[in-house]
């Protein structure tokens, strides 16, 4: 399988120093990437330890990378993009197994870094919708808050409701590993899905190409 990975140069620099390299926690809170959504990267990683053969013993936050960028006829990521302007960086290609990598989709991963139900269709998340505001709750999140739900004059007793309601939304998220999903007007198909890569590690004797970007490198 063939990704691309886009990281700082110092990263390539490592790399190649220590010829494996995992991402780091507390370089990655440090650096603000989980600023909000640490519990949204948790669930990742949980997901990862599910359902990958092997996975480290100790904590680690994944690394990110792109199997299928835009569609299926234009994977890599073009630098040209707004989204590689105004910072210098390198663009990684390498080989990986399949089995050490979990394909997800990239645009549905939102409702797992926003906190939302992830509806089989537009029609099942309005209906989900319509559900919890029944009990009390204006918004997906507040299923996933300690918080009990509410009416104007008081906290509502939800009998254990609320867990069930935490529940559905979890196993929701887990249609973003499914990339053949596709409901119209709600989900693209495969071949015009972006699908992202986590994978614990990547090693130097997998690079097939580096690609410098950013102004500092320009010649």
């Amino acid at each position: 399988m063939i990704l691309w990975t886009i990281k700082r140069p110092e990263f390539w620099t490592l790399l190649q120093k220590h010829g494996t390299l995992h991402a780091c926690p507390a370089i990655s809170f440090a650096h603000g990437c989980l600023d909000g959504w640490e519990d949204s990267y948790q669930w990742m990683i949980d997901q990862m330890r599910k359902r990958l053969p092997w996975s480290p013993s100790s904590y680690r936050v994944p690394i990110w990378a792109w199997y299928q960028r835009y569609d299926e006829k234009k994977k890599k990521p073009d630098l040209r993009g707004w989204d590689y302007r105004g910072y210098p960086g390198v663009r990684i290609e390498f080989e990986i197994d399949e089995s050490q990598v979990l394909l997800s989709d990239f645009s549905a991963w939102h409702c797992v870094l926003n906190r939302c139900y992830m509806g089989e269709s537009e029609e099942d998340d309005e209906a989900f919708y319509q559900e919890i505001e029944k009990w009390g709750y204006k918004a997906f999140g507040q299923i996933l808050q300690d918080e009990p739900p509410k009416q104007w004059w008081g906290p509502i007793c939800d009998n254990g409701l609320k867990q069930e309601f935490k529940n559905r939304v979890y196993k929701s998220w887990e249609r973003i590993f499914d990339l053949d999903w596709y409901a119209e007007k709600w989900t693209d198909p495969r071949k015009d899905k972006s699908i992202q890569a986590t994978l614990w590690e990547i090693r130097s004797d997998m690079v097939r190409d580096v690609t410098y970007f950013g102004k500092r490198f320009r010649k």
